[in-house]
């Protein structure tokens, strides 16, 4: 059996999709084609079209699986895992609050991105995760920062990204 490994990135991803698309976000299925879940969502990102409870295109791995079983392999995580002792990940009675809660307790922190200072994520850890070259989305490579940015400014020549406010956090 293949070790599952935690996609945070993905699940972070789908918390910015019904942030930023609240409107397309509906707890209560899984996808009727104008909104998904949590799990639709996930399958979404990842290349999934469905038909509510069935994976019907996309990624061959995907294809013929029930969303919330692909929502799983996407995810990188077990039945177990979505279920921790206070709330099932998938549940059609979980508000935003409750998702933003769920996915730091199952998946950890938001990972840290490409050019992202630690002035952004609240920390006085000033270094930027991109070095001159480095490839990565839509990010550019940044010269290293100095301490002061905690203070609440950006320094000349630091390029700071466009992280939104949230970013740090998962509700």
């Amino acid at each position: 059996m293949t070790k599952l490994i935690p996609n945070a990135t993905l699940a972070y991803r789908v918390l910015d999709q019904i942030d930023a698309h609240p409107e397309t976000w509906n707890q209560s299925t899984w996808d009727c084609g104008t909104a998904a879940c949590f799990a639709g969502w996930a399958v979404r990102l990842s290349g999934g079209i469905s038909d509510d409870s069935e994976v019907v295109a996309g990624p061959d791995e995907l294809t013929g699986m029930t969303v919330e079983n692909a929502a799983y392999k996407v995810l990188g995580i077990t039945v177990a895992q979505a279920d921790p002792v206070d709330g099932w990940l998938f549940d059609a009675e979980n508000d935003r609050q409750d998702l933003g809660r769920l996915v730091a307790e199952i998946f950890g922190p938001r990972p840290r991105r490409h050019g992202e200072s630690g002035w952004e994520r609240g920390t006085d850890a000033c270094t930027d995760a991109c070095q001159a070259g480095c490839p990565g989305e839509h990010w550019s490579p940044i010269p290293a920062c100095q301490p002061q940015c905690f203070a609440g400014f950006h320094l000349p020549g630091c390029v700071y990204d466009d992280v939104p406010p949230n970013a740090g956090s998962a509700s």
